[in-house]
């Protein structure tokens, strides 16, 4: 089951704040790994021979998938926040008062 879309107003400015900021960063280590390209564009590692390359790029890899992994649990937990805070809206809105 897909969960449902939340409206821009489900979200705090904190939040819009924060998910600026993990893109921010994310974006940042992707320019970072792009830069490790030669002149024509293609990657080339700094160690020489093969067995340095693919370590480097595990490594290069690793660098990004951590990266991709903050960020998603980052987003997720803003998500799950905001989720939370809809409903705690709709609760309040729900309950009446009715004397005993």
């Amino acid at each position: 089951m897909t969960a449902q879309r939340l409206s821009t107003d489900a979200f705090a400015a904190e939040d819009v704040t924060q998910l600026q900021i993990l893109m921010t960063q994310l974006i940042d280590t992707c320019a970072a790994i792009g830069r490790q390209r030669d002149a024509a564009g293609a990657w080339q590692p700094a160690a020489s021979g093969a067995e340095g390359g693919f370590a480097e790029a595990r490594e290069v890899i690793e660098q990004l998938s951590r990266s991709l992994n903050r960020t998603r649990r980052a987003i997720r937990k803003i998500d799950t926040a905001a989720r939370a805070r809809r409903t705690q809206h709709r609760i309040a809105a729900d309950v009446t008062w009715s004397p005993m």
